[in-house]
């Protein structure tokens, strides 16, 4: 649901609406490929989405929205109650994906081979994440301080229960 208020928020930065377009509600694989196989001609969609169209051939060009709307596409989410109840997991799982995600960005290639080695097809997927890493290091968060942040209160987006 993220993907559609950032798409909002960015054509309402060019005067447009939702009316002024045709948006399909197509589902995380329909997104891309629509585009791919030439049913639509653009998407609003994460770094994931990206590699798939590329390798169908078809050229494309980004446009980070954040820099005409800003939003957060992706977030970790956890309920008043844990977050009261059991902080310290709550920041150890942050910590972890946030981890996870610098990890990746700074080494797409050796993460690709921990990601795959226990795959039976890990030589096939490999190729794929390798491009999903090299994607999402070139569309960074930009104006980011640091990857590995450890509690929610390190990031200004995020809203921390008291």
């Amino acid at each position: 649901m993220s993907l559609r208020y950032a798409l909002l928020g960015l054509l309402a930065s060019a005067g447009l609406t939702q009316d002024d377009v045709n948006i399909q509600s197509v589902g995380p694989t329909g997104v891309w490929e629509f585009v791919a196989t030439g049913k639509s001609v653009g998407m609003a969609g994460v770094p994931d989405w990206i590699p798939p169209v590329q390798a169908a051939g078809v050229k494309v060009k980004v446009i980070p929205s954040d820099e005409y709307f800003p939003h957060m596409a992706q977030g970790i989410a956890a309920s008043d109650q844990i977050i009261k109840e059991k902080p310290e997991m709550v920041r150890k799982f942050v910590h972890a994906a946030l981890r996870g995600m610098k990890d990746i960005m700074d080494d797409p290639e050796k993460e690709s081979d921990i990601s795959c080695a226990s795959c039976q097809s890990g030589r096939e997927r490999k190729g794929r994440l390798n491009s999903h890493s090299t994607c999402m290091r070139s569309l960074s968060i930009r104006g980011s301080r640091s990857w590995a942040r450890s509690t929610p209160s390190g990031s200004p987006n995020c809203r921390t229960s008291t």
